[in-house]
Formats: structure tokens, sequence, C-alpha cells
């Protein structure tokens, strides 16, 4: 009788659950914190009967059913029908255990119903006039309600958290093409109703494969969508899960879902990534929303003359590289050389298709390199001139480039901005672009300088051939003069 009194006095049964048992028949139980719209169904277990002078947390209550006639692992019924819990249904806390909520959730179907109530604005949901008796109650909520009293006006709080939803990504940053894993985690809580998962993908993202992977078996989900949308307003990702398999859960169970995407030339700093779960009697329940966030970057090079006030050079071409040992690159890269070279489309958008040959980029004034990866520790890139500007003189050496990310310290794959710095050959140290935001171009200048004529070894240059044929044209002059006077 004591193990069942301990469990009466609290008791935390799933699916937003509780059992109490009254010792008048006027008993009240008061739910606060109750969701608004969503229902709460009371029912009785068992039937009791009170001692008159029993003190409040003491002996003197005893319990019986109709429906209850075989002992089990966690009650025992005796000859004359009386019910007590066996160890198997208490923890150390005096709360029951799991498996007993499990089986007392699964016999449902023989309890008495009370009634059912919708919460409203005011989020309590009141009972009166219950009989003595051990009382269970749900709603389609699906969280905890925990009882710590069993006085005949029972007030609870209903821990109404919802369904939990968490998501992480494999990387925060990335180049174009690569792909990024996500895995999506829902703990889905008994007495759920009408669970449906939402997932957004920005148009940066390109969804992989033709499903998602799911750890439940097919048979308890509809995947109703697994396509990209170009308007960012839209799910891209779908799963409703039947209400069988909700019915079915006894304890809260986690359900993983993994997918890949695709980082494409669309994007940018902070695309992301938003889930959340909708549930609920009318479907209007909101989980809280999940945002993970992929960053790519670029970086803008001007080229300049560094002697003619920065005027603006056309003609120079450059390679990117995360090697910097790679030397004096040309126009006419090797095999191995190009394996060490990022591949580029015309517009500057890095490519990793195994079908592209493009690795050179030519600078008309400017040049940008765009699809590039950054973490928060720096990301080194190497900017080699293949060829400079008609009559200017290469580099000797790349320019180092460095892209450094700055990350939210709550949304902790959330870029705040990141800086962009370059170190110019011979130059001891790195400089950084004055542009840091995440919505505006990080560039810089690059300078080359003309060549100069080279000296030649002498000679009678072209002074001489002026004077003669300028006297041979006078000469001509004043011959022709003289031929017409002769004739006069």
């Amino acid at each position: 009788m004591k193990k069942i009194l301990a469990l009466v006095l609290a008791l935390a049964l799933v699916l937003a659950s509780f059992a109490v048992a009254f010792a008048e028949a006027n008993g009240k139980i008061t739910i606060n914190n109750a969701t608004e719209n969503q229902k709460y169904t009371l029912y009785k277990v068992f039937d009791a009967t009170v001692k008159s002078d029993r003190a409040e947390g003491g002996d003197g209550i005893n319990y019986t059913s109709d429906w209850f006639t075989t002992s089990n692992d966690y009650f025992t019924i005796d000859a004359a029908g009386n019910i007590s819990a066996t160890d198997a249904a208490t923890k150390t806390d005096g709360t029951l255990s799991d498996d007993a909520i499990a089986w007392l959730k699964s016999q449902i179907s023989h309890f008495e119903l009370i009634s059912e109530k919708t919460a409203d604005s005011t989020h309590v949901v009141e009972w009166t006039g219950l009989e003595d008796g051990y009382y269970f109650a749900s709603s389609t909520v699906g969280t905890l309600v925990t009882v710590t009293s069993i006085t005949p006006n029972v007030t609870v709080q209903d821990k109404n958290t919802g369904i939990i939803i968490e998501k992480v990504e494999d990387e925060p940053t990335n180049d174009f093409e690569d792909t990024v894993h996500y895995t999506v985690t829902i703990t889905l809580t008994p007495g759920s109703k009408n669970v449906v998962f939402h997932d957004t993908l920005t148009s940066g993202l390109d969804l992989q494969g033709t499903a998602p992977t799911v750890s439940i078996d097919s048979e308890n989900y509809t995947l109703t969508k697994f396509a990209d949308e170009d308007d960012n307003s839209k799910d891209d990702i779908t799963i409703t899960f039947t209400q069988a398999y909700l019915d079915g859960l006894d304890v809260n169970t986690n359900v993983t879902i993994e997918y890949d995407a695709k980082v494409n030339a669309n994007a940018v700093v902070n695309e992301h990534n938003d889930a959340y779960v909708k549930y609920g009697e009318n479907n209007d329940l909101e989980s809280e929303h999940k945002t993970v966030y992929e960053s790519t970057f670029k970086f803008k090079v001007n080229k300049i003359d560094g002697s003619n006030n920065g005027a603006a050079l056309n003609g120079a071409k450059f390679v990117l590289s995360t090697d910097g040992t790679l030397g004096d690159l040309t126009e006419t890269l090797t095999d191995a050389q190009k394996a060490k070279l990022l591949k580029f489309d015309a517009s500057g958008n890095q490519t990793q298709a195994a079908t592209a040959t493009n690795y050179i980029l030519e600078a008309n004034n400017s040049v940008t390199f765009n699809g590039l990866d950054g973490d928060a520790a720096g990301t080194t890139y190497y900017m080699y001139e293949v060829k400079a500007p008609d009559g200017y003189n290469k580099l000797t050496a790349p320019i180092t480039v460095k892209i450094t990310p700055v990350f939210d310290t709550t949304d902790t794959t959330k870029v705040n901005s990141y800086t962009v710095s370059y170190k110019t050959p011979g130059a001891a140290n790195f400089t950084d672009c004055t542009q840091t935001a995440i919505n505006v171009e990080h560039e810089f200048d690059v300078e080359n300088n003309q060549g100069t004529t080279l000296p030649s070894t002498g000679g009678i240059g072209t002074t001489i051939f002026y004077i003669v044929g300028g006297l041979l044209v006078i000469g001509a002059a004043v011959i022709l003069v003289a031929r017409r006077k002769s004739h006069d």
C-alpha cells in the first residue's frame, strides 16, 4: 500500500499525463499552463476508498478495479481485489518507472473516460466533482505533467515543452559545389498528434538524391515533398508521421532525418536551412525553429598601374591555388600544376566539375574569385599572375590572400562578418581590406609597373638618314627650277 501511495504522491506519466487519488467525492483537478486549443482528457484508472481520518500523505487508501484482474510486473491484485504497486513500478525517487508508464498507456482503453476539455486563452483546464480514485490525464500536446499532491483539490503544471527538434551540419563554410550533410533529430512524445516536419533551404543549396534517410521504418511516415524550391518561403522537405505510429509511442522517442545538399553558384554568406515541426490537435502548434547557416566567400582584385595615378589595367591573367610553392607560372600550365589549381567558370565562380578545364581568369580592370571556403582560423589562397598587361612587368611571386569569418557566439554557424587580408610580393605583413560586412564586396588593388626600355649597343642612328634625305629633296627642287628657267 505504501508503494502505490508513493506513486500517487509524485507520479509523472507520458502523454502529458498524471495519476492521482482523491480522498473525497468532491475532488477537483486543475491543470495550469495548458496549451490553448489543445485537448486534455481525464480518465479514472482505479476506484478508491479512503479512510475518513486519513492524514495527508499517510496510509488509508484502498484501490480496486473492475477491469484489472491479473497481476503483472507493475501492479498486483490479491484474492480480495486489493491493488498494490511492485518494486518494478517505482523509481528510486518514488515516481513511476518508464516501463510502468508504458504499460499503463497500453491499457488506456480499459480506463473510465471522465471527459475531454479544450484549453482556452486562460490556459487553465479544470475537472470538478470527481469521485475517489486513481486518475490519468493525457493531452494532444504529448508533454509531461507532474503531480505533487493528492489533496482533494489538485493543481498541476503542464510542463509543456512540446516536441523538441535539433539540427546540425557537418561544416558551416564551403566552396561552391561542396556537399553539406545535415542531421535533424526530432524528439517525439507519447500522445503527439498530427506531427509534420518542415524544412526550407535557401536558393544557394540544392538537395541531393531523391529522399532523406529516416531512422524509422518507411510505413511510419509519408515523404510528402523532397524537391528544391526557388521560393524561399516554401518547404523543400515535408514529412508527415502516421498517427498510428504516434499512438504507439510509450516513451519519448528520437527520430533522425539525414540528407545532403550541394552549395551552388547562387550561394552567398549565410545561406540557411530552417527546420521545424508542426503538431497538435489542429496541427497549429509549432516547435522552435532550428536554423543552420552555410557560407561561401569571394574577393575582388583591381588591377592598376603602379606609376600612373592608379589607372586601371586590362589584360592581366591569374590563377588561384591553396599551394604557395608552385613557383613561376605561365599561361601554359602542366597537368601537375593544374592539379593544384582551382577551376573557375567565365564569371569567376569556382567549379569542381570534372569536365571543367578553365583555370585562368583575365582581369579586365578587375577580377573576382567567387565560391571560396573560409574558416575561423583563416583559409589561405595564393593568387599567381601568369600574364601581366602588355608593357608591364609580371609579379615575381604569388599574392597571399586569407579569408577569415567571424561566427556568432549564439548561432555558431552564422557569420557576422569576415575579413579578406592580402600580402603582395615583398610585403612584410598582411593588409586587411576595409570591408568586413557580409553584404559588401571585399576588394583590394594590385599594382603592375611598366617595363623600362633596355639600353642598346650603339650605331649610326637615324639622324644621318634624315639629313641626307632632306638634302636630296632640296637638290631636286633646285634642279627643277633651273630647268624651267632654261626653257623660258
